[in-house]
């Protein structure tokens, strides 16, 4: 079992998704340009899998794809315009939410190179701008799908979009996934240096701020959870 990781993008390309994003349909148009096209959303899509890097959206996808052989799901871009893309299509969207520490280390144990203060600045604009979108999409959090929770999970995606989802035993698969994940990691001491370049005072404010939008996001989602 194998899934593609996210890969490490040259600034320009960060710079131009930034600057596509309030125009959903252009952004994933030129994302067609360097992505597979099944991780694209498009009228074709059965359910769209997102989430801010290290949430879990690589097993969810998995999972939902062994017990449903056939079914189409665009995931992976980690953008808001693609859940806006998709909403505009009419495509269901399930969204894994993750504490930023986690999330943030999770990503940055794959890959170290990346920058912490705009990691944390990305977290927190990706889960504010979810927040418009709380009447169309589902919100799940990290910890219900990651304990044994796939099959409620696929029951609230169902309830929610009306949809014949099937669920299963997805052990070994998620078996399989943490031994993926694990031979992505560097050495042991990454994580310690990562949490401590979380928690250094100079990322005070934008952690903050990542966990307010997270925090935010959740209660809102909350009330509405069906």
């Amino acid at each position: 079992m194998t899934r593609r990781l996210s890969r490490r993008q040259p600034r320009a390309v960060q710079w131009l998704q930034r600057l596509l994003e309030p125009f959903p349909r252009v952004y994933c148009r030129v994302q067609l340009w360097r992505e597979p096209a099944r991780s694209v959303v498009d009228a074709e899509t059965a359910l769209v899998v997102e989430g801010y890097q290290g949430s879990a959206n690589s097993f969810l996808q998995l999972a939902l794809e062994a017990c449903n052989p056939g079914i189409r799901i665009a995931s992976h871009m980690h953008s808001p315009a693609h859940v806006q893309r998709a909403l505009q299509l009419d495509v269901p969207v399930v969204v894994v939410v993750r504490e930023p520490v986690a999330s943030i280390t999770s990503m940055l144990r794959r890959f170290p190179v990346l920058d912490v203060a705009a990691a944390l600045r990305r977290y927190a604009v990706f889960h504010e701008r979810l927040a418009r979108h709380l009447e169309d999409v589902l919100i799940v959090r990290f910890e219900d799908l990651t304990s044994d929770g796939f099959g409620d999970v696929v029951r609230r995606i169902n309830d929610r979009f009306g949809t014949t989802f099937a669920s299963g035993d997805v052990s070994p698969i998620a078996e399989a996934f943490e031994r993926q994940r694990a031979a992505a990691t560097d050495d042991g001491d990454t994580r310690t240096r990562i949490t401590t370049e979380l928690a250094a005072a100079r990322h005070a404010r934008r952690l903050a701020r990542a966990r307010r939008a997270r925090d935010a996001l959740l209660a809102a989602a909350l009330t509405k959870r069906p």
